[in-house]
């Protein structure tokens, strides 16, 4: 327990914020739009990922908000990443499917928070 001492205010507990995002991928490579690790079935790559957080001294009687966007190029279906805490299902994030046209977007984005 973190303890601070301020005018007589004791504070045993505060928020926290922990962001990942790496700059990897670039749909377009135009330098411009930059976006997190690439999931695939390609050879070579993965359609899963496990992400490592080490938050000391978390509550666990606190709410936790987690909140992702999710971009994904999928032309004529839907982009679902499962989001999952501990091996337990927290919730889904959908992204709709991109179109073949010419003046259709390159990407969709899906964003969700989950409690």
């Amino acid at each position: 327990m973190l303890q601070c001492f301020f005018s007589g205010i004791t504070i045993t507990s505060f928020s926290e914020r922990y962001f990942h995002e790496l700059d990897t991928v670039n749909f377009l490579r135009s330098g411009k739009e930059w976006y997190g690790e690439e999931f695939s079935n390609l050879p070579g790559r993965t359609l899963a990922r496990t992400f490592a957080v080490n938050i000391p001294d978390l509550s666990n009687s606190s709410p936790l908000l987690f909140q992702s966007i999710c971009v994904a190029r999928s032309v004529g279906a839907a982009s679902n990443f499962d989001i999952k805490i501990n091996n337990s299902s927290l919730g889904a994030i959908n992204v709709p499917p991109t179109g073949t046209g010419q003046f259709d977007p390159f990407a969709q984005q899906g964003a969700n928070s989950l409690v």
